[in-house]
């Protein structure tokens, strides 16, 4: 488990934040999930973890929804 120490905007503090992977990654290529506020989710790659994804609770939501429904699946032999 990786934490990154994220400094609040506007305060000058900084919040310790846990990532979550998944229980099978190697820490090659793996996408890595912090929640460090009720309603924002952090996501970002274990290749390079300096760069970050910021989203909503309920976008997150969506996402997570879009991909169980396989709306990212690569679609085999179309254009």
């Amino acid at each position: 488990m990786d934490h990154f120490w994220e400094k609040r905007k506007g305060t000058g503090m900084k919040k310790r934040l846990k990532w979550q992977a998944p229980k099978n990654c190697r820490g090659i290529g793996c996408v890595e999930v912090a929640k460090p506020e009720l309603d924002r989710v952090l996501v970002r790659s274990s290749n390079n973890k300096r760069r970050k994804v910021e989203m909503t609770g309920g976008e997150w939501t969506d996402f997570i929804t879009a991909v169980r429904n396989g709306e990212y699946d690569p679609k085999i032999g179309t254009e």
